[in-house]
């Protein structure tokens, strides 16, 4: 069995009601006040819908291509790392919620000044254990570097008991990885997108979609050094490209761009704008940019 773990999305097909977002909880409340009445709303809730079916964007479809693509070799479960549920099956029954480790969103777990850190909040909210994985021949983790950091003590324990079965796939050199699992990582890095071109919130997953191939066609063996190897020499075919720094524009200067994308330029989705806006080398974060895409466009 293989098991993919691969994290949530900020993006889902279904806005959570109020009582299912975050901010509406973060007050000066003692931590475990916090998380009790987190958990009593999301299980009080009668609106329901598979995991699977929840979650949208280009790292979510890599995370189903991943599996798509191993169940060709063997088969395969695909669970989710989420900050409101802890680690739950696709199949998961959820209400849709909005919660993330992120720093920069307005549910991030980090504007509740009781909670120390990430890790804590994992350790609380998630109640999967080792044993689920007990059938495992290989175990691909395919989270953002702010799911790697909350899922520090987790992944340790898992690496403990299953070993080198365990397959860590990153594409960031800035992550500090505990010692105890650094013979678990395969590297790639943003060279990956000369080869395919996408945002860094989805690099992780479509790396990792890239390597499922590898392992379904060349059938590859699950060993470390092999694998590394094969990333290695796939990406050796591209050079570093040193990284300019970004323009930086207020709201009202992104939006003029994204009038002239609308209406000049023929531009409809929030992924293919914010594609263009980054190859005329503005900064615009993802959610920042999508917000102002949809008021334009519902505007004109």
């Amino acid at each position: 069995m293989f098991y993919i773990i691969s994290n949530c999305t900020n993006a889902k097909k279904i806005i959570p009601k109020p009582e299912h977002m975050f901010r509406n909880h973060c007050i000066s409340n003692p931590f475990y006040e916090i998380s009790s009445k987190w958990n009593e709303a999301i299980k009080k809730s009668t609106v329901r819908i598979k995991a699977k079916e929840l979650y949208k964007g280009i790292s979510w479809k890599a995370s189903l291509d991943i599996k798509e693509i191993l169940e060709k070799r063997h088969c395969t479960k695909l669970y989710i790392a989420s900050a409101g549920y802890g680690l739950i099956n696709e199949n998961t029954d959820i209400t849709p919620y909005s919660i993330t480790f992120s720093k920069e969103s307005e549910d991030s777990i980090h504007h509740c000044n009781d909670i120390k850190n990430s890790q804590q909040w994992w350790e609380n909210i998630n109640t999967i254990g080792l044993d689920e994985f007990e059938k495992a021949e290989g175990i691909f983790i395919v989270v953002s570097k702010d799911y790697l950091k909350a899922m520090t003590h987790f992944i340790s324990s898992l690496i403990g008991e299953y070993e080198d079965r365990v397959f860590i796939i990153t594409a960031f050199h800035d992550v500090s990885f505990s010692k105890n699992y650094k013979k678990n990582i395969l590297q790639f890095d943003t060279r990956f997108n000369q080869y395919e071109p996408g945002t860094l919130t989805s690099l992780v997953q479509r790396c990792a979609r890239w390597l499922s191939l590898k392992l379904v066609e060349k059938k590859l063996p699950l060993d470390h050094k092999i694998l590394q190897e094969e990333i290695d020499c796939f990406l050796n075919q591209y050079k570093h490209i040193k990284k300019k720094d970004n323009i930086q524009k207020n709201d009202d200067e992104i939006k003029k761009i994204i009038i002239e994308q609308i209406l000049n330029e023929k531009i409809s989705s929030v992924t293919k704008g914010l594609k263009k806006l980054r190859l005329r080398g503005v900064a615009c974060e993802q959610k920042r940019y999508g917000k102002l895409f949809k008021n334009i466009k519902e505007s004109l």
